[in-house]
């Protein structure tokens, strides 16, 4: 293996160390799933190569450090021939953050993990001005983090209340989060300003009076952490169909290639170029 390209080493997640002559691999989950039979094979190159230690990284993947640079293409050919996929570091797509999502969690509103793979095999290693991050989210309660991601999506539901089945308990004036439902007499009201889709009042409704007028995907531009912190901008809510909400990814991210500059995230492009300007010309309208 070269160890003069640092840039290559880092394009499959080989990052070298402060430690002279040490290096980390960074292995890639999909959501933050590994099989167990996977996990065996990244302790046992751990053990092996490192220090017998694993780190949990903040985006769901793991590192393996403190790995000699005479053992770097042993550990990584044994990792390959695991399953095991490596990571991803420098101006490129990163692994994709998910939630469990309906599949699993009673918040969960969206499928995420289905996305979450179609959305790696789409922006996985793609080469971009900057590093691009998707986190995929099932529900407002925002577990990962949706609007601190270049590409954020969030799964939403649009209550609707049937009058026939209400038996006034009120419930859903206290449960709801944002104060968004009004009672007048005994009619409920859903203020759409501060609604934030979240299915709070449907999860907790005795009765089902509160049900899902529809679902979707909320869908956030540009958010990153890091020395300039900017939260993504909410470019469209509920958008309902999985294929629309595909092709605004895939032209918000040719927009990033085409507008941004070296080690520019997407955020500070849309920014810098205009966002009401970009925002159209990503959405069609």
């Amino acid at each position: 293996m070269e160890f003069n390209n640092l840039f290559e080493l880092k394009r499959i997640g080989i990052i070298q160390q402060k430690q002279k002559d040490y290096y980390l691999i960074r292995i890639k989950s999909i959501a933050g799933d590994l099989t167990a039979k996977e996990l065996v094979t990244i302790s046992t190159v751990a053990e092996k190569y490192g220090n017998g230690k694993i780190h949990l990284t903040t985006r769901q993947g793991v590192e393996i450090h403190n790995i000699h640079k005479e053992n770097v293409n042993k550990a990584k050919e044994e990792l390959e021939q695991g399953g095991i996929v490596l990571g991803a570091c420098g101006p490129r797509g990163r692994g994709i953050v998910a939630c469990p999502g309906a599949e699993t969690c009673k918040y969960g509103i969206i499928c995420t993990k289905g996305l979450a793979k179609d959305l790696d095999s789409l922006y996985f290693r793609k080469e971009a001005p900057a590093k691009f991050k998707i986190s995929v989210t099932g529900c407002p309660n925002n577990c990962a983090k949706a609007n601190e991601n270049d590409i954020g999506i969030m799964g939403g539901v649009l209550p609707k209340w049937d009058k026939g089945k209400c038996i006034d308990c009120s419930l859903c004036t206290k449960v709801c989060p944002t104060s968004a439902i009004d009672k007048e007499d005994s009619t409920y009201i859903l203020n759409l300003e501060k609604c934030i889709l979240c299915g709070i009042c449907i999860n907790n409704c005795p009765v089902q009076a509160w049900e899902p007028e529809k679902k979707g995907y909320t869908l956030f531009l540009g958010g990153t952490m890091g020395k300039k912190p900017r939260l993504g901008t909410k470019a469209k809510i509920l958008i309902q169909d999985e294929t629309e909400l595909k092709k605004f990814i895939y032209k918000a991210f040719e927009f990033y290639k085409r507008e941004g500059r070296k080690k520019e995230r997407f955020g500070h492009t849309l920014d810098r170029y205009g966002l009401e300007k970009a925002l159209k010309e990503i959405l069609d309208e």
